[in-house]
């Protein structure tokens, strides 16, 4: 059953193996021998030649197919950069290396060596044949020179062996028979391959014929020879072999998939040939004598053979056939083979004709297989011509225009051939009985391939000739135009990039077997779309950077220049019609500004009211003329758009219009001049205006200005101006000058008054009156026409004056400035100084406001003096005015002191507020906590705060009176009256005005700045009285115990007491327990404005409990210890006693008494032992310290008590006086143990594996295991001697060093098994795959030996192996971060070329080799800050990737909600679809705000345009809808109204149509995105929605004609008289609507009177008669 499914697969076209990189490595390292010479650069060639597709389907068949027994590497030329892998010999090779292998055996990638041979041959001859036994052969392949000197030898060593050689061993009669013949058996296999090997070589196939094997036998005798026999079959077995291989060589398929049909007819050629010769062989008469034999003996073999001989037969005379037929196709295929794609059309239609010949007549080819592939080959004839004419070089390097023709014609010759082949196959279809029904995806394959390959080449020539260096660019002007020029030299570049990417490709572009090109183009192909997106950004940058429009059509000519892409030329040709847009939009601004300018002309005062009109039109038009004079130029260059007409049309519109304005303009103006106008000259040259605080005026008439300003504009346009217009403006400059002066006299005049409030004017009543005095010419009697010298001296005094006056105003602003200044620092600053976030001691806080109020004085002491300069600086101005003037200025002084008491009550009251804002807080601020309080245990024995609220208290209240005192130092400084004043009071005898308070008694004394805030002061510092009494409580309550209690006198109770150890255990537990309460406590609280440090409170508790603790624990330890000592005085008082000889009978009766005793108390004082170590255990467990003399004589405990039964025994020894010998024995042997126990722990101690260093884990264990067995050996020994010891009641020793042993063997083996274990983790771990790390588990795994070794350093701390593992996984700890960013499953293939980049090392995570140990050796911990901020980035990335994700999914999944209505559908509901759009829109805005963003630009941006169009499409489809839905019931339904708008009604309908086609699309869509974001959806309803408010528009318009006819329709909405309107021939449904017409109508009657032909109704109301009169039903009522 496996031999049939492996020649199944065997004879499969193709069988996908995978190969042993292995093996492939041997047979590529063998392959250096097809190069000639020097071998160094041999892996260099075999990089660019090596093609997996076409080199590793031949090997994978040779190595793992049975049947396929060689393999070719050949070269056809000496220059040859390429070699072809196959399995037949080729009529013709430059060089080829051959591999043969033994086809009984597998290959493996060890026995390859073994199993294969392999050599090489130059020129069609055989060079060299190397055994693969010596493999370092092939390291130094043969020199041209060795391969001349062995040309031909393996045929001289075929003749040598089989005419000298084998014939002397066959005649020889010395050897020995059975030597012979194995001998002969193995010479004969060795000259059957021989034999192949050489005549394959030639191309025939030559069966080995051993001569000797009948020579002088007769066919019977021969028949009975085993030997003989065997062998024959064995040659036997090699011919069916041979010929088998014959005939299965059916094709040509091994001399390369992309041969013409040439070697079809070349392989039939040579097969008729190779079958004729083995036809001939067989019929030889050694053929015959060996079948002949074989029949006789009943070989099984014999059978196939001659079945293969008949089948020869048959093969032979089939190939003669096809080659008579096959030879009339070799004239046209050499012509296709020379031609070039021109005349490839041209020879296909003659080839297929004979194809189809051959398929009508011959006899043997004309089966589907061969006619395909002849058809096939055929096709790879037109594919190599094609390939043949093709430069690649050319293409890349940027001459483009032959290869663009190549690839034209080659495309031309494809499609040719395609449809050759088909009108042949038609032809076949209709002559012949079988047609060809070929898999045409098949035969079409390589040929379509092709055709792909050369569309793609051909793209890559239109890329070159968009994006080449070669290509030149125009001058690009603008600011930005270097920029633009730049950035397409970037273009160019990169794309020089991609071109040098498909040049370094390392295989043939033109082998449509090369897969990888479909990868490599589209990664070209992706880069020139990015840079065509590129270059359109480079064009929408010039075009939003460009200055004006006459800048944009230049930029739009250098792009037009430049465009060769169609991409490229639509965007340029969109830039286009978007400039005749904007071209558009200027000229309707440039109308809509000009009909505004006919409707308002400009009110500017710069532009006179007619020319004014007449410049701004002439701007307007020449700016237009200036963007047309340059379209004019650089249209024929640009590509035709239809905005074009349209708008140059509005162009000239516009033109005409705007110069029949200035015309009209400037006749308008010329007849408003009159003649009298130069009589306005007469006027004087100032106002004042007394209302108006007597401000001047310039007094010259507008009038005059305006015909000025008329003149001078209309001069600039060239136009007429009259003459007496012309007689003023020639004394222009006169008025200029004299204007201008007289505008400064008014400035001047006019700042030193409106500077001035009605107070100071007072203040400077008298400079006021000298300076009218000085412009009162100017009002009164000067003029326009006076005398120039007397104008020009009126006009400079009146100056020199006004800046005298204006000099002495501003130096009194800037005093009053700098007085409002100080003023202001005084009111800003602060009287208290409290940092933020800092802490205050009761006495440092007042220390520092001390500091701070001195501080505050000088400051206010130096503004005070500051002010009172000033104040005398600019008194200055006023001292010599009048008493009116100075009593003023007494004012003044007052008015300034009001000012600094307002600033000094402002900073108290700022001060005060923020300490009680500090303190109390308030709605925006937090109390925090200002001043550090303690809790204390005072000497009273109770908890108190230091310092007190108390203390607290009086420091604040210091502090706010230290606060308002600072404010003494400011004196008063008002003054009380004139001197003038004063004097008179002097005169009159009455007592000078009394002194106001000082600044500090008035602020003192206010209640609502100072009072109420030191009030809300106190209450904010008593508030905390309440939360800091019930802290105190706490404490008190809670832990009063443990001070309040005599130490002393409860541990004298407590001893006397005699309680038990559970006692001692559970009261100090409770002390401790108690401790860690105290700790629990916090050790700091913020009450308010308080910070509570409890520390020196905690403190002195746990000193109480450690206290109480070290109490009862000594008392403990006391006890212990006398019980100890009473212990060791037993023992020795009772060892003394019994150790006394005893002298008479009394002392032997007291010894034995005392030894009975002590024996029977034995139990008793052995259960004393545990009592009392539980003690010292709960002492340690306490970590009370013993003495080291307690502890010692607790240690020495067991070794008396030994001691002691020893000494016993002794004593019942000595007793016991008849088993003396044999205790004398067990003790020597006993003491020989104990003395080799020691010995052993020596030893033990020397060789102990204590360090790393010098021991590896499998030696360590080996030692652990070792010295397990001997302390198992030792424990064996002492159970023995303990069964002597037993015999004679002699207690076993301890055996400490024994213990001692055992204890560190098993830390040992502890240690080092986690060591191996450790080993072998992390070599699997960096062995492994990196990708199939499991992090999780590498962590937890080294949390588990980290936790396993901190466990077994309690016991090993001061081992170095301890230290050294534990560093060794602390170490491997902190990679794990490392490790963990670098399994991040975020991680993509752009991080890991970050990495890369960073590290500057390549490597493939991705890599079979990628292990933990390749991280490592990379040395990546050193980068590991990097690579944690890239997992950080991959996994922010991943989010956005996500939300794309989900985005995406959201709008697959949403469909438009629509349902049916009249026949047609409309959109029920949107919620969903909005909401969606909410909050996608809000992901993506929050998506560009990342700093990850950059990665998704083009995703983003994709959906943001996605769902705006989305959003946009969804509201106009609303809108659309609602209309429709409420001018369907109108038009549709109501004749009468469609026949008042007819044309109206038209344009629904087709509104009505469209829209019921446009819903129906939507619903067969279905999905929101598909639906709306179709091309043409968005422009049809706006369309509709436009046209369908120009129906509603004219249904207003006609509804307002009606209510014009019937004003009481006024009265009714418009549905309501569409309603009356489209039910006209139905009276009676107007009754409805009446009563909103008529006013008091309750009840309506309708008569019908019928009068001749017409009909009349009536209306009749209760309190009024109304007749409605219808002339005729069709219509509307009037």
């Amino acid at each position: 059953m496996d031999q049939v499914i492996q020649d199944g697969l065997e004879d499969q076209d193709v069988v996908t193996v995978a190969v042993d990189p292995v093996c492939l490595g041997w047979i590529q390292d063998k392959l250096r021998l097809l190069l000639y010479g020097p071998s160094s650069d041999w892996q260099a060639w075999l990089d660019k030649a090596w093609q997996p597709a076409a080199h590793e389907q031949p090997i994978a068949a040779f190595l793992t197919r049975l049947k396929v027994c060689r393999l070719l590497a050949i070269t056809y030329k000496p220059d040859d950069v390429n070699f072809t892998m196959m399995h037949e010999l080729p009529p013709k090779f430059y060089r080829m290396v051959y591999f043969i292998k033994d086809p009984t055996k597998f290959i493996t990638r060890s026995n390859i060596a073994q199993v294969v041979q392999f050599g090489v041959l130059k020129a069609g001859y055989l060079a060299r044949a190397v055994s693969s036994a010596s493999a370092d052969d092939a390291k130094a392949p043969s020199s041209d020179g060795a391969n001349d000197g062995t040309a031909g030898s393996m045929e001289a060593l075929l003749r040598l062996v089989g005419s000298v050689y084998l014939p002397q061993v066959i005649n020889s009669g010395s050897w020995p028979d059975a030597v012979r013949k194995e001998f002969l058996a193995y010479t004969h296999r060795f000259m059957a391959n021989l034999t192949e090997a050489v005549h394959e070589a030639q191309g025939r196939t030559v069966l080995y014929m051993p001569a000797e094997e009948l020579a002088g036998l007769s066919i019977s005798k021969a028949a009975w020879d085993k030997h003989l026999t065997r062998r024959l079959e064995t040659t036997l077995i090699y011919w069916t072999r041979q010929i088998t291989n014959v005939l299965n060589r059916q094709d040509c398929s091994d001399s390369g998939q992309q041969a013409g049909p040439l070697v079809e007819i070349e392989f039939w050629r040579s097969r008729s040939l190779d079958l004729s010769g083995i036809r001939a062989q067989l019929e030889g008469r050694q053929v015959a004598d060996m079948v002949a034999v074989l029949s006789l003996a009943g070989s099984s073999y014999l059978a196939p053979f001659l079945q293969l001989k008949e089948l020869i037969q048959h093969e032979a005379v089939a190939a003669q056939d096809n080659v008579r037929f096959l030879t009339c196709l070799e004239e046209p295929c050499k012509q296709l083979s020379k031609a070039c794609p021109l005349e490839i059309p041209g020879l296909l239609p003659q080839i297929l004709d004979r194809i189809r010949m051959i398929w009508c007549l011959s006899r043997f080819y004309n089966i589907p297989e061969r006619i395909t592939s002849l058809l096939k080959r055929l096709s790879n004839e037109v594919i190599n011509r094609c390939s043949a004419a093709l430069r690649l070089g050319d293409i890349f390097t940027g001459d483009v225009s032959g290869p663009m023709d190549i690839l034209q014609q080659s495309m031309a010759a494809g499609a040719a051939w395609k449809s050759c082949y088909e009108r042949t196959a038609a032809a076949v279809g209709r002559h012949c009985p079988r047609p060809w029904d070929f898999d045409m995806g098949s035969l079409y394959s390589y040929i379509d391939a092709f055709l792909q390959r050369c569309r793609d080449l051909l793209e890559v020539c239109e890329a070159q000739l968009q994006f080449a260096p070669s290509t030149k660019l125009p001058v690009f002007s603008g600011t930005r135009g270097p920029e633009v020029e730049r950035n397409i030299a970037d273009i160019q570049v990169a794309f020089q990039g991609l071109v040098k990417q498909l040049k370094g490709l390392k295989y043939d572009i033109l082998d449509i077997k090369a897969i990888q090109w479909y990868d490599d183009f589209n990664v070209f192909k992706v880069g020139v779309r990015d840079l065509e997106v590129m270059l359109e950004n480079v064009l929408e940058l010039a075009l939003d950077t460009a200055p004006s429009l006459q800048g944009t059509l230049e930029l739009l000519e250098g792009f037009q220049l430049i465009a060769k892409r169609d991409a490229v030329k639509r965007a340029v040709q969109k830039h286009v019609s978007v400039f005749y847009g904007k071209f558009m939009g200027e000229i309707n601004a440039a109308k809509k500004h000009f009909d505004l300018l006919r409707r308002c002309p400009p009110g500017s005062p710069l532009l006179p009211k007619y020319a004014g009109a007449a410049r701004a039109a002439a701007t307007l038009l020449r700016r237009l003329e200036q963007t047309h004079g340059v379209l004019i130029a650089v249209k024929p260059m640009l590509p035709s758009v239809p905005e074009e007409a349209d708008a140059l049309t509005a162009y000239e519109l516009t033109h005409q219009s705007m110069q029949q304005f200035i015309v009209n303009t400037h006749t308008e103006w010329f007849n408003t001049i009159d003649n009298s106008i130069s009589k306005q000259l007469q006027d004087n040259l100032l106002t004042q205006d007394k209302a108006d605080r007597g401000l001047l005026s310039m007094n010259f008439n507008p009038q005059l200005l305006a015909m000025s300003q008329e003149v001078v504009h209309w001069e600039r346009l060239r136009m007429a101006v009259p003459y007496i217009a012309m007689e003023i403006q020639a004394q222009r400059e006169k008025y200029r000058v004299l204007r201008d002066n007289m505008l400064m006299v008014v400035r001047e005049y006019n700042k030193v008054l409106v500077a001035l409030d009605a107070e100071e004017r007072k203040l400077f009543f008298d400079r006021i009156r000298a300076l009218d005095r000085r412009i009162l010419p100017g009002v009164s009697k000067l003029n326009w026409v006076a005398d120039k010298h007397a104008l020009e001296f009126y006009y400079k005094e009146a100056r020199k004056h006004c800046r005298i006056a204006d000099c002495s105003v501003c130096e009194f602003k800037t005093g009053m400035t700098k007085i409002d200044t100080l003023c202001k620092g005084i009111a800003e600053g602060l009287l208290i100084n409290v940092e933020k976030k800092r802490l205050y001691d009761h006495t440092e806080f007042e220390a520092v406001q001390a500091t701070h109020h001195d501080m505050a004085k000088k400051r206010l002491i130096a503004a005070h003096a500051e002010i009172k300069k000033t104040l005398a600086e600019v008194y200055t101005h006023f001292e010599a005015d009048g008493e009116d003037v100075q009593r003023e200025w007494v004012k003044f002084t007052v008015k300034v002191d009001k000012k600094v008491e307002d600033a000094l009550r402002h900073t108290v009251k700022r001060s005060l507020h923020e300490l009680s804002r500090l303190l109390t807080g308030d709605s925006k601020t937090e109390v925090l906590p200002i001043f550090r309080v303690t809790l204390i245990l005072e000497r009273n024995q109770h908890v108190e705060l230091r310092p007190t609220i108390q203390q607290l208290f009086d420091m604040t209240q210091k502090v706010c009176r230290d606060l308002v005192t600072v404010v003494q130092v400011v004196a008063r400084l008002a003054q009380q009256a004139t001197p003038r004043q004063l004097k008179e009071l002097e005169d009159r005898g009455e007592p000078p005005p009394s002194h106001p308070q000082t600044y500090h008694q008035l602020i003192s004394s206010d209640e609502e700045v100072t009072l109420k805030t030191i009030v809300q002061i106190s209450t904010g510092i008593t508030s905390v009285v309440d939360p800091v009494q019930a802290c105190l409580e706490h404490f008190e309550k809670r832990y009063k115990k443990l001070w309040d209690q005599d130490k002393d006198a409860y541990i004298r109770r407590y001893e006397k007491a005699q309680k038990p150890l559970s006692s001692y255990e559970a009261d100090v537990t409770e002390y401790m327990n108690k401790a860690a309460e105290i700790q629990m406590e916090e050790t700091t609280a913020n009450i308010k404005f308080l910070f509570v440090d409890c520390g020196p409170l905690k403190q002195t508790l746990n000193m109480h409990c450690e206290l109480w603790k070290a109490k009862l624990t000594n008392l403990l330890n006391n006890l212990a210890a006398a019980e100890l000592r009473n212990l060791h005085e037993y023992f020795r008082n009772g060892l003394e006693a019994l150790s006394k000889a005893p002298q008479n009978l009394e002392q032997l009766a007291e010894s034995v008494g005392l030894h009975r005793r002590l024996v029977n108390e034995k139990a008793k004082t052995a259960a004393s032992f545990e009592p009392l170590r539980d003690k010292y255990r709960m002492l340690e467990r306490f970590e009370v310290q013993v003495p080291d003399a307690q502890l010692e004589q607790l240690d020495k405990l067991d070794l008396a008590w030994a001691r002691f039964q020893v000494g016993l025994d002794e004593a019942a020894a000595r007793l016991e006086r008849s088993k003396d010998a044999f205790r004398d024995k067990v003790k020597a042997m006993l003491e020989a143990f104990v003395r080799d126990i020691a010995t052993m722990q020596e030893e033990f101690v020397r060789g102990a594996p204590y360090d790393a260093e010098t021991t590896t884990s499998r030696q360590a264990l080996a030692f652990v295991t070792r010295w397990n067995n001997a302390t198992t050996s030792a424990r064996h020994k002492a159970t023995e001697i303990k069964s002597g010891m037993d015999i004679f009641s002699i207690p076993q020793p301890p055996y400490k060093e024994l213990v001692q042993i055992e204890k560190e063997l098993e830390l040992l083996d502890k240690m080092w098994s986690l060591v191996a274990e450790w080993e072998g983790t992390y070599s699997g771990w960096k062995d492994g795959l990196f990708k199939d790390l499991k992090v999780v588990e590498m962590e937890e795994t080294a949390a588990r030996f980290s936790k396993q070794v901190t466990k077994l350093g309690r016991d090993v701390k001061n081992w170095l192996l301890w230290g050294w593992f534990r560093d060794k996984i602390d170490a491997f700890k902190k990679t794990m971060p490392l490790i963990t960013d670098l399994r991040n499953p975020a991680m993509r293939q752009r991080h890991w070329q970050q990495l890369m980049e960073h590290i500057g090392t390549s490597f493939d995570p991705a890599d079979t080799n990628f292990t933990l140990e390749t991280v490592m050796a990379l040395r990546l911990d050193q980068h590991a800050e990097f690579i944690a901020e890239l997992s950080v980035n991959a996994t922010k990335e991943l989010a956005i990737e996500t939300s794309l994700a989900a985005i995406s999914a959201t709008w697959a999944d949403l469909g438009l909600d629509l349902t049916e209505y009249k026949g047609a559908y409309k959109l029920r509901s949107t919620e969903d679809i909005f909401a969606a759009l909410e909050d996608n829109s809000v992901t993506l805005s929050s998506m560009k705000a990342s700093r990850y963003y950059l990665v998704f630009e083009g995703p983003v941006a994709h959906w943001e345009q996605t769902l705006s169009l989305v959003s946009e499409t969804i509201e106009i489809i609303l809108q659309v809808q609602r209309n429709w839905m409420y001018l369907e019931n109108i038009f549709i339904g109501s004749e009468d109204i469609r026949k008042q708008l007819p044309q109206e009604s038209l344009m629904f309908e087709g509104v009505h149509r469209t829209f019921i086609r446009s819903m129906q699309r939507l619903h067969a869509k279905s999905n929101v995105v598909q639906a709306t974001t179709a091309a043409g959806v968005l422009t049809a309803f706006q369309d509709m929605d436009a046209k369908l408010e120009k129906v509603q528009k004219s249904l207003e318009n006609y509804l307002e004609s009606k209510r014009q006819q019937f004003p009481r329709f006024y009265f009714l909405s418009s549905d309501d008289l569409l309603e009356i309107l489209g039910q006209a021939r139905d009276p009676q449904n107007v009754q409805a609507h009446l009563k909103k017409c008529f006013e008091g109508g309750s009840a309506w009657f309708m008569l019908l009177c019928l009068c001749r032909s017409l009909h009349t109704f009536i209306a009749v109301s209760v309190p009024l008669l109304i007749v409605l009169l219808s002339t005729s039903p069709a219509k509307s009522i009037k």
